[in-house]
């Protein structure tokens, strides 16, 4: 019932980047609305299907076959953006205000799949994604997504008014975008967002810290 609710759910999403040809911002036709509803839902989907699995003790098959999907989903992620890339140069070549269907969206399904793979097993790609550097880029996640789009602006800004659009010092200048916009998310996620979630936590009675984060938090990152 929990896999068919899971198709169910995505089911307006793939029908949205199938058929409907809109801007490219998901605005037109309740993109935005169709988008994030379904993704959410099919995720805590998700959610309630791992916990099915665990709380039946999976055993060593479940968790060869979860190491290997997550290895393969990823792959077949990468793979279908490239054919589906050329699909739309080809049947929409003209500019850029010819918006044309949103293909990508059928590649939705394999990512919140992978993401249920992952919880499920504990080597090679799933073990690779839990070393602590790894994870710390996890939580810094959300910080990086907000601040992102306001330090490129003001790069962007700067460059030009050095008038630097090219060769060796844009190269190094590019590598100091990338290393900034980190350095950034890292001070919001530490100073703002982690204080703030605490805060939040504490006004309804929680431990600001939960359970199954270590006491050092957040100088300290799990390594699982």
């Amino acid at each position: 019932a929990l896999c068919a609710a899971w198709v169910l759910v995505l089911v307006p999403l793939l029908w949205y980047g199938i058929a409907y040809q809109g801007d490219p911002y998901y605005i037109s036709g309740w993109g935005s609305t169709l988008r994030i509803l379904t993704e959410f839902t099919a995720g805590s989907v998700t959610y309630l299907i791992v916990r099915r699995i665990v709380a039946n003790d999976p055993g060593p098959r479940v968790e060869r076959l979860s190491a290997t999907l997550a290895a393969i989903l990823p792959a077949l992620v990468v793979i279908g953006a490239v054919i589906l890339g050329h699909v739309v140069a080809w049947q929409w070549p003209g500019s850029a205000d010819d918006n044309p269907p949103k293909y990508h969206l059928v590649l939705v399904p394999l990512l919140v799949a992978w993401i249920g793979t992952l919880a499920l097993s504990r080597r090679g790609v799933s073990h690779f994604l839990s070393k602590d550097r790894l994870v710390l880029g996890g939580y810094i996640s959300f910080s990086l997504y907000m601040t992102h789009t306001v330090w490129y602006g003001l790069w962007r800004t700067g460059m030009n008014k050095v008038h630097i659009n090219g060769g060796p010092v844009y190269a190094v200048s590019a590598l100091g975008l990338v290393a900034g916009a980190l350095i950034i998310a890292w001070l919001m996620w530490r100073f703002v967002e982690e204080p703030a979630r605490e805060w939040m936590r504490r006004l309804i009675g929680e431990r600001g810290i939960p359970v199954a984060e270590p006491a050092g938090h957040p100088n300290e990152v799990p390594a699982n």
